[in-house]
């Protein structure tokens, strides 16, 4: 792969940076931390608010099932392509477009009334690209891997701040008796801070393609993605055994087949499948979904346990607000341990640190399983989980974007998003699946106890995939940005276009 030198003016952004003192990656981490936070209330805030959401938008359960989908389906569909197409337009003006549609989604929910209208709002939000181009811009610009570690670690310290504020909010709400719209309206507040906030210090990465975007490769991943990542959004509610989900299923992989196939005969490919497949991004790429999906499935579980009324037996019988404050521990502990992160996968290795963190996350669920009738090892294990979560994530980001040349940094993120979307989508499925599956207390329709020890059980098994995943992960070979390496893409010199 052949990389042109490439050459820039200074942009106004890199001037206001250099003027503050502040070092780029700082600028791209703060920036990202308000883009993750944004994301994070998005998808985590609206969970506790489900009847409140369906009283408010005269919604029926499976349109609401729909309107909170949506967002992951528009993003499964879009978001690869939209984060190529930052090599081609420029990664600055994308993250600019994907957090003014934010704006736009967010205060539509907050207005709108009737489903239509709030399904057109809550697909708006998935057309965003903003995340994984902030992560592509760190890497573009990145001169050294400790410098591309911290920045790593500062923006998982925003997923943990993210989830924070998501649960906060929504409690809070609860308690003092408001509106879901409240939600939508601070979530339109804190996208549009974060719009000003990037225009002003969001540096753009300096090379540009000067390739079409291979819109065929665009469309085949686009359609896979959505075909799986629907079949595990509503097997529940479909059937796992239905004949939709088995089809979209199996049209999704064999979709894939043809798509790897059709790849790898492209002169420029959206994804150059040859390159990222192997020991270093395909595990770190599978770790961080990993991590996405047993967030998801672990939080579910946890707040099923905690709000389960002691009446029926077991369970903790804790109100919304009291759940949020026990899942801040894992917010408290992936913040510690973002900060943390950085310098100890510098000193260590992305792998090491990885493999550490899943055995810490194995073990910890296995606990868990052991003992999970009170409060207190909620708390614990939470933290134990979050500052867990914090490593692994940190360090198979740090891995794939260390593997990544400079000009591939867009396509590893796209990459990373394909993998990430499909198995994120497990957590809720798997969740649902398990709990669903197991015999009730007669009478009722309420699952027998034992089912959240085997769903602990599950989750610690998972942490051991991880571990398995870890070992064989390779070290990466880092290339300073402005040193080209081996690339997909021929990259042209250009001239950073004034941002003021």
């Amino acid at each position: 792969m052949t990389i042109d030198s490439v050459s820039a003016t200074a942009s106004a952004v890199d001037r206001r940076l250099r003027a503050t003192g502040m070092q780029l990656e700082t600028a791209v981490a703060f920036i990202g931390c308000l883009i993750v936070l944004v994301a994070d209330t998005q998808s985590l805030s609206l969970i506790p608010l489900l009847p409140q959401l369906e009283k408010e938008y005269a919604l029926t359960p499976g349109q609401t099932s729909w309107a909170l989908s949506a967002v992951t389906l528009v993003g499964a569909a879009w978001a690869p392509t939209l984060t190529r197409l930052g090599d081609k337009l420029g990664m600055r003006r994308l993250v600019l477009a994907s957090l003014i549609v934010s704006v736009a989604g967010n205060l539509i929910s907050a207005v709108a009334h009737g489903f239509a209208l709030f399904l057109i709002s809550r697909a708006l939000l998935g057309l965003s690209a903003a995340g994984p181009l902030v992560y592509a811009i760190l890497r573009a610009r990145s001169t050294s891997e400790r410098r591309t570690n911290r920045g790593v670690g500062v923006l998982t310290v925003a997923i943990g701040a993210g989830i924070a504020v998501s649960y906060l909010l929504s409690g809070v709400i609860i308690e003092a008796n408001g509106s879901v719209r409240t939600v939508f309206w601070v979530m339109t507040a804190l996208s549009a801070l974060t719009l000003v906030v990037g225009w002003w210090i969001l540096p753009d990465a300096h090379a540009r393609s000067v390739h079409p975007i291979d819109w065929g490769g665009a469309i085949g991943v686009s359609a896979g993605l959505v075909c799986i990542v629907l079949a595990l959004t509503e097997g529940n509610a479909w059937g796992w055994s239905s004949a939709r989900v088995i089809g979209l299923l199996a049209g999704g992989v064999a979709v894939f087949a043809l798509w790897t196939v059709y790849e790898g005969r492209q002169p420029h490919p959206l994804i150059n499948v040859r390159r990222v497949v192997n020991r270093t991004a395909l595990p770190s790429f599978i770790v961080a979904g990993m991590c996405s999906a047993l967030a998801i499935y672990s939080n579910l579980t946890s707040v099923t346990y905690l709000e389960m009324p002691r009446v029926v037996g077991y369970g903790l019988g804790q109100s919304v607000l009291q759940t949020a404050y026990v899942l801040c521990a894992i917010s408290a502990a992936v913040v510690i341990g973002g900060f943390v992160a950085g310098p100890v996968i510098t000193r260590c290795g992305p792998r090491p640190a990885m493999a550490a963190a899943a055995l810490v996350i194995a073990v910890n669920f296995f606990a868990l399983a052991y003992g999970h009738d009170q409060v207190w090892e909620y708390v614990v294990s939470n933290f134990v989980w979050g500052a867990g979560f914090a490593f692994a994530y940190s360090a198979a980001a740090a891995a794939y974007l260390q593997d990544a040349a400079p000009a591939e940094a867009a396509m590893y993120s796209s990459a990373n998003t394909v993998i990430s979307a499909g198995i994120g989508s497990l957590g809720a499925g798997i969740f649902t699946a398990v709990l669903t599956s197991a015999a009730t207390i007669p009478h009722t329709l309420v699952p027998q106890p034992a089912i959240f020890t085997r769903m602990w059980v599950y989750a610690g098994i998972a942490g051991v995939v991880m571990l398995a995943l870890a070992t064989i992960v390779r070290p990466p070979r880092f290339v300073p940005a402005g040193q080209p390496a081996g690339s997909a893409d021929t990259i042209a010199p250009i001239k950073v276009e004034s941002h003021d």
